[in-house]
């Protein structure tokens, strides 16, 4: 059943919070969930008396059914039950939504005044409810709110999140359903398709920082097998860090309130981590050398870049190479562009070309295909990705810090 509009919702923002917690945990059954919160019912777990949540309970909270707010109980109960499974079977809990701001995503959802006591339906408000709980009311350091935060300038952990990942995943599926287009569908239906269901697309609740030619592709992104980047400027979304990413924007946009950045930051946490799912699509990255040399923030930022690099490019799935702008010709002219591939071949490949500001999604057959074999003919000029690892560790040493 797809998930409704989370702006519909008045506690979507908690719900994808443990929905996040689910997957790092291993991805337990409803059914595990409902044995372990019985056998766990009544006994305290970190800081949560647990209380008995059924499996039918559970599928209508992950599946935002009814399309009213739970019960705070139910709510700190899963993700207690979830805490300690994850625990049960050794996995890293660092990375979860912790209990404190799952509390603070669940109030700020909807105001409080807005929801009935006993947990029924709101009549209204729902909308500027989502918006409210993006936007803290107090101000906390950044790196206290969000533990997936780290300091640019150290080792990569294994899931280098940007800021304010703490709702992320709106679950992408693992295996793109087979129901969907209708066999031998044109380049130009499934552009027509995807603008169709852009209205109920799992990005809905940051459509205030989605520029319009990035929501048809934020559709797309993550029903793709394969992602073929060429990025003549900058380094691609879905590879960036999230300090570097501050300051890209901050580039485009000096002027940009401190609330709007957050949530640009957060949106593009919740779409790299398509790349940390079971089943990721393969991306394969021509970036040019003067996008990695791009003089952007301070030092740190960068060097903070360049390893994350480092520890992508070493990620099955994930190909880097680098190009010189001598040899990547006049594709520079054209921007950026992002080759999409689909995991049904019912549906063509499409193509995304950028410029600044803009964007486009031709449909023409021989358009396409002749971006995807510029892609091609640049991956055979930029250095083989082997080189990638020696080249990386080259600029980072350009970039240590003066003694």
């Amino acid at each position: 059943m797809p998930d409704p509009d989370l702006r519909r919702h008045p506690c979507g923002a908690a719900v994808e919070a443990l929905r996040r917690n689910l997957r790092l945990a291993g991805r337990p059954t409803l059914n595990t969930l409902d044995r372990l919160s019985r056998r766990l019912e009544g006994h305290r777990v970190h800081g949560v008396t647990v209380i008995g949540v059924p499996r039918s309970t559970l599928s209508d909270l992950f599946t935002l059914v009814p399309a009213r707010r739970p019960r705070r109980e139910k709510v700190e109960s899963v993700w207690a039950v979830i805490y300690a499974h994850a625990l049960d079977k050794g996995q890293d809990v660092s990375a979860m939504v912790t209990l404190d701001e799952l509390r603070d995503l669940y109030d700020r959802c909807v105001p409080a005044e807005s929801v009935p006591p006993d947990g029924g339906p709101v009549d209204g408000g729902v909308a500027e409810g989502v918006r409210a709980f993006a936007a803290p009311a107090r101000t906390v350091p950044a790196q206290a709110r969000y533990p997936l935060l780290q300091d640019a300038d150290r080792a990569a952990p294994a899931w280098l999140a940007p800021a304010g990942s703490v709702i992320t995943s709106y679950r992408w599926p693992d295996v793109v359903p087979e129901t969907g287009p209708a066999r031998g569908m044109s380049a130009g239906q499934v552009l027509a398709d995807a603008e169709l269901r852009a209205h109920h697309a799992w990005w809905r609740a940051y459509d205030d920082v989605v520029a319009p030619h990035v929501a048809l592709y934020l559709t797309l992104e993550p029903e793709l097998a394969d992602i073929r980047v060429f990025a003549p400027a900058r380094v691609p979304d879905l590879l960036l860090t999230a300090e570097y990413a501050r300051h890209l924007i901050l580039l485009d946009c000096p002027d940009l309130h401190p609330d709007e950045l957050r949530r640009r930051v957060e949106l593009l946490a919740f779409r790299q981590d398509v790349l940390h799912r079971t089943r990721p699509p393969r991306l394969w990255a021509i970036i040019s050398r003067r996008a990695l040399e791009l003089d952007v923030g301070d030092v740190a930022a960068r060097r903070g870049q360049l390893r994350h690099l480092l520890g992508m490019a070493g990620r099955p799935g994930v190909t880097v190479q680098i190009l010189d702008d001598a040899d990547a010709g006049a594709a520079i002219l054209d921007g950026a562009v992002t080759v999409m591939r689909f995991p049904d071949r019912d549906r063509p490949d499409l193509v995304r070309v950028e410029q600044p500001g803009t964007a486009t999604y031709p449909a023409e057959p021989g358009v396409i295909a002749h971006f995807v074999a510029q892609h091609g003919r640049l991956l055979i000029r930029a250095c083989p990705p082997e080189r990638t690892p020696p080249l990386l560790h080259a600029m980072l040493d350009e970039l240590a810090p003066t003694p």
